[in-house]
């Protein structure tokens, strides 16, 4: 909330320009409902995010900016399991953590920023 109004518009609007993603409309009920939706290009990116991952995770790799934010963002969303590394999950996602703090400002803030709103949606249903 604090980044931007417009934060997933630019960023989609960056991996359509990045070529990452492509725009494909779709029309519905004799074409009085338009659906647009974004698919990506090629599933190699899924491949270079995850492989990125599990080379930091096993610490063949240093992370560069774009890692660490990732590494982070997937500690915070609880998807270390989708890595399918044989660490331990918790383990993991401490070690992920803690590279992600380890960077730039702009890594820690979004990265604190998307636990934050985790953790206030795990919680808005008791307030």
């Amino acid at each position: 909330r604090e980044f931007s109004d417009d934060l997933y518009d630019r960023t989609r609007a960056g991996l359509v320009a990045g070529g990452i993603l492509r725009h494909h409309t779709r029309r519905r009920l004799g074409g009085f409902i338009r659906a647009d939706t974004y698919l990506a290009t090629d599933t190699k990116w899924a491949v270079i995010a995850r492989s990125r991952l599990r080379y930091l995770a096993a610490g063949h790799e240093q992370p560069n900016n774009h890692t660490a934010a990732l590494a982070g963002l997937v500690a915070d969303l609880g998807l270390t399991s989708h890595l399918y590394l044989d660490d331990d999950t918790a383990t993991l996602t401490s070690r992920l953590k803690a590279i992600a703090g380890q960077h730039y400002q702009p890594v820690r803030d979004i990265t604190a920023a998307v636990d934050a709103a985790v953790g206030d949606l795990a919680t808005a249903a008791y307030r």
